[in-house]
């Protein structure tokens, strides 16, 4: 079995709860942080502010009747409380008259003093400040009798609210880790649950990859329980695993079947086109001892057999009969119509009628029993091998092309005729045309005609017109290939629709 390569299910998902999980909590204690420094410094100032209230109001007395050691006593004793980093007061002279401060007064307090005004009022004033580069403050400035006696000053200390946030903090992810110790170890149990069978459905799968089907695999590892405990989107998949090796054995058995039977139809195509070609005359030239004519036919079947015809043979010494025909519809049903109206035009011509009699009599041979209701087309004529004379009847077929007073070939214009073996009585219409010597005498399918190129469009009488007359030479051979060469080259990669038919005689003469 292919090892599985990467992460497995279980450590993405512990990789994504474990980045979730930090995300989540660094964005709390963020967003914690700010809201409780922001509540601890509007309570420190709320606090400072009324210790400072509180001290200017009491020091009005002890300030005016006490001398500087009571002042100090005085202050000394708020400096104790809880967040109070200093105590001084300022004179009405900007003199600072007595503080709480350790050793020397900081600089940033001198200058904060030597900044404040000596106007009067009754607002209480604060502001952050840093003394000594490390200590952080909010200092609150209240005015003694409106300032006349000058200005106490409290000074809450930063550090107690950082220390507390930071506490506050510290209190915080100690629970976020304890909860997300016990996360991990609940994702772990849900996780195992889910990938457990799931990695069995992966090893299954990878089995069936590589199973041949013959038989059954002997290790279905473990997905039939699967099925049959979970009722959840994976206890059904492992229900479908769990049919799809029968089903696709079942699938290869019918295959196979199928296979063999495409096989067997096949090969009895291959024997019915062999047998179907027998029926037509493939050798040429075709009457090596008789100099009156040249003949020369083809076809390129658009199947395995076809329903086209052709079919020429000498009723007596002078008369030759040719027939060229195209049956409707394709495969297998054609083909055996055709080989039925080839049959019956043999015979019926050896009784030595015209043309329009023979296709009359096989119309009525087949009429009656063509329950499928197919027809063919045909052309038959017969010609005076001694005279050139060519009698032609037409059972609804394309017209054929013969050469002309101008020596190309040109398209003849036939009697109206209609098609054989769909109606009781039909309409043959019959011509008599003389060949003269060397003029040649054309006949085809609508499979020429009706060729498709890759845009669809048909080869059509134009282009046939044009290439027959390609060259001045009339051998009939030659004159079948150019015009197969043309369809070809028209054509080019597009696939043939209809069976193609040629036929073409050169009358030689009676002395050949």
């Amino acid at each position: 079995m292919e090892k599985v390569k990467g992460l497995t299910l279980f450590h993405k998902m512990l990789l994504f709860i474990i980045v979730l999980f930090v995300a989540i909590a660094t964005i709390n204690s963020i967003f914690f942080s700010i809201s409780l420094y922001n509540n601890l410094t509007s309570e420190f100032i709320s606090k400072a502010t009324a210790v400072a209230q509180g001290l200017a109001d009491s020091s009005v007395d002890i300030f005016a009747n006490g001398d500087a050691a009571s002042v100090q006593s005085h202050i000394d004793k708020f400096a104790g409380l809880s967040g109070v980093g200093y105590v001084f007061i300022v004179g009405n002279d900007r003199q600072i008259l007595s503080h709480t401060f350790i050793g020397h007064i900081p600089e940033e307090i001198i200058e904060l003093v030597s900044k404040q005004t000596g106007e009067l009022t009754d607002e209480i004033s604060k502001q952050d400040i840093v003394t000594g580069g490390s200590g952080r403050y909010i200092d609150i400035s209240a005015p003694i009798l409106l300032g006349k006696m000058g200005f106490l000053h409290v000074g809450m200390d930063k550090k107690i609210i950082q220390q507390t946030i930071l506490k506050a903090i510290l209190f915080q992810n100690g629970i976020t880790v304890l909860l997300f110790i016990l996360s991990i170890a609940a994702a772990y149990i849900v996780i195992q649950r889910i990938e457990r069978p799931l990695t069995a459905l992966t090893r299954y799968s990878n089995a069936l990859s590589t199973h041949d089907f013959r038989s059954r695999l002997t290790d279905n590892f473990g997905i039939n329980e699967v099925a049959l405990k979970s009722t959840d989107e994976v206890g059904l998949l492992a229900h479908s695993f769990s049919r799809l090796e029968s089903i696709i054995m079942e699938y290869i058995a019918n295959l196979e079947r199928e296979t063999a039977e495409k096989e067997r139809i096949r090969s009895e195509l291959e024997v019915a086109r062999t047998i179907q070609a027998g029926f037509l005359r493939r050798f040429f030239p075709a009457y090596p001892d008789r100099k009156e004519i040249d003949i020369y036919a083809t076809v390129d079947m658009a199947k395995e057999v076809g329903g086209d015809l052709y079919d020429f043979f000498f009723i007596d010494r002078e008369h030759l009969c040719l027939v060229i025909g195209d049956v409707s519809g394709k495969g297998v049903p054609a083909a055996l119509f055709m080989a039925l109206t080839k049959s019956l035009l043999r015979s019926v011509a050896k009784e030595g009628v015209a043309p329009a009699e023979i296709l009359k009599r096989v119309n009525g041979l087949l009429y009656p029993e063509n329950d499928a209701c197919m027809f063919v087309t045909l052309l038959c004529g017969i010609l005076d091998v001694r005279t050139g004379e060519f009698e032609l009847a037409n059972g609804g077929h394309n017209p054929p092309l013969m050469t002309g007073d101008d020596g190309r070939l040109n398209f003849i214009k036939l009697p109206p005729g209609t098609l054989i073996g769909a109606i009781e009585e039909p309409v043959v219409g019959s011509i008599t045309l003389t060949l003269k010597p060397d003029d040649v005498f054309f006949m085809y399918t609508d499979g020429v005609t009706e060729s498709l190129n890759p845009s669809d469009e048909f080869f059509g009488e134009e282009r046939l017109y044009q290439c027959a007359n390609l060259t001045k030479t009339h051998d009939a051979r030659q004159l079948v290939m150019n015009v197969r060469q043309e369809i070809n080259s028209f054509a080019k990669d597009a696939a043939q629709a209809d069976d193609i038919t040629m036929l073409a005689i050169r009358y030689l003469g009676a002395g050949g």
